[in-house]
């Protein structure tokens, strides 16, 4: 069978492919929702909600470290737990 060994080939560009896109889409997570830095900005500008930029941008920034860090760990666990090419 070619398929196993393909999936494990394919795997760590798939991962990667897919953590670019979560880095460059700025996670709209539903389309006509704001998306985070937006949300960040709107947060900002509302003077009822007061509010420091550094650590509203350092929120985000966290919020996207780990979903990217946590896919390339989901990623790597699949990569060593899939079918071994022999």
């Amino acid at each position: 069978m070619i398929l196993p060994q393909a999936i494990r080939v394919a795997i760590p560009a798939l991962a990667n492919t897919i953590i670019v896109m979560i880095k460059n889409t700025s996670l709209v997570l539903v389309v006509g929702l704001f998306d985070l830095i937006s949300s960040g900005k709107a947060a900002l500008a509302d003077p009822d909600w007061p509010s420091p930029a550094a650590e509203t941008f350092l929120f985000i920034g966290a919020l996207f470290f780990a979903l990217s860090f946590s896919f390339a760990r989901f990623a790597d666990f699949l990569e060593r737990r899939g079918p071994t090419a022999h």
